[in-house]
């Protein structure tokens, strides 16, 4: 079994969805990485980390919202699949997440655990 623990931001809103009959949270999160070029001028890299939560998410879907700085630890899995934008085959980093933080938000109030499956 892989395990990833990533810091990034969301992309967009956590959503529920239902597949199968089975309820889960999905969510993005940007992990960026920003390094110095040969020639001085500066680089930044993202890695997009598609996620997931098992169940509806409760309470924590209103701190889950866009921008908002969370680190997560999961279960990793690396899918391919073709893009059409790109015209060629991809690989992609999926997370079944185990446990989540916010780090920051502009909620206010906020609990730091949200959520831990153990």
């Amino acid at each position: 079994m892989n395990k990833l623990e990533v810091i990034g931001n969301l992309g967009a809103d956590a959503e529920v969805k239902i597949e199968n009959g089975h309820k889960f949270v999905s969510l993005s999160i940007a992990d960026s990485r920003r390094r110095k070029k040969e020639d001085g001028s500066y680089e930044e890299r993202t890695t997009w980390i598609s996620a997931t939560i098992n169940g509806d998410g409760g309470e924590l879907l209103k701190y889950l919202v866009k921008g908002a700085k969370v680190w997560a630890m999961g279960d990793m899995e690396v899918r391919t699949y073709h893009s059409e934008k790109q015209h060629a085959l991809v690989a992609g980093v999926k997370m079944f997440i185990r446990d989540i933080q916010l780090i920051s938000t502009n909620v206010d109030e906020v609990p730091r655990e949200l959520y831990d499956k153990d």
